[in-house]
């Protein structure tokens, strides 16, 4: 069971709970409770409290080399299916439709060097 110490007399709230902490004294704290108890500063008496839990991690981090191998296979398969509302008025695919095929965010930058990339490609498959 958590059992918490803080430097003041206060009474915190949470959950359906009042606790109320005496100045110096240990104070048992619900386990719900004990992230508000940390934040309060009440210090936990058998360790430090995580209050900020594991860090979550958004998707995979691919490195600049591996976006531009997918952006590339997008291309692909955007050029394959030949469909013109997937191309903008240059010709190349639309950034709306690498942001749809992508499972991240494609720049221009990145798409423009796959779709260059992609042309040479073809061009030396055709000689």
């Amino acid at each position: 069971m958590p059992e918490f110490v803080l430097n003041r007399t206060y009474v915190m709230p949470g959950k359906g709970h009042m606790i109320r902490f005496e100045k110096g004294q240990p104070t048992w704290v619900p386990p719900e409770l004990v992230k508000e108890a940390a934040a309060i500063g009440a210090e936990p008496l058998d360790g430090p409290v995580d209050i900020l839990g594991p860090e979550e991690v958004d998707g995979l981090v691919l490195s600049a080399g591996e976006r531009l191998e997918k952006i590339s296979e997008f291309i692909k398969i955007v050029v394959a299916r030949n469909e013109s509302a997937d191309f903008d008025a240059s010709g190349k695919p639309s950034m709306r439709c690498m942001t749809r095929c992508a499972d991240f965010a494609v720049t221009k930058k990145e798409r423009d060097t796959a779709w260059a990339a992609y042309r040479e490609t073809v061009a030396a498959a055709k000689v």
